[in-house]
């Protein structure tokens, strides 16, 4: 990237000086907790964060994990889960099977996405703008998706 110039010279030299170690997140188990509290915020599942009983459960869930995919996998289970629950509460998202620890091959990743899409535009009353501020996307890239999944 450097010798195309697509990445700042300085930039890497400074970067390189400092070696940053992050340890998967599988060695990190306390911090499942904060990641699933922060991918939860904005979804409507938030307020029901505050009920620890049923949190501990689903975070119990989550340290039963390897997470070969660390945090992006994560993210994507709960994400996952979200579009998959029959509800808006932390109850529901433990009723959704979990998808961890199955082949790629088993999960149907397009209807996934597709399904995650349209549950966050109904939450957001069909609005475009808003549901890809919800998805921390931009507007465009969440108007790809749609058309990549026949979304009108």
């Amino acid at each position: 990237m450097m010798d195309s110039g697509h990445f700042r010279s300085d930039l890497y030299y400074r970067l390189q000086e400092m070696p940053l170690h992050l340890p998967p997140l599988r060695d990190r188990l306390d911090d499942i907790r904060l990641l699933v509290e922060f991918f939860l915020q904005g979804t409507g599942f938030e307020s029901a964060a505050t009920d620890s009983g049923t949190l501990d459960r689903l975070i119990e869930r989550f340290n039963n994990r390897d997470w070969p995919g660390n945090i992006r996998e994560l993210k994507f289970e709960i994400n996952r889960m979200i579009a998959l629950a029959p509800g808006n509460n932390i109850d529901d998202l433990l009723k959704v099977p979990s998808a961890i620890g199955k082949t790629d091959e088993s999960i149907d990743k397009v209807s996934i996405e597709r399904e995650h899409l349209l549950e966050v535009l109904r939450r957001n009353d069909s609005n475009q703008s808003k549901a890809a501020r919800e998805l921390g996307i931009h507007e465009s890239t969440f108007r790809y998706h749609m058309r990549k999944h026949r979304i009108s």
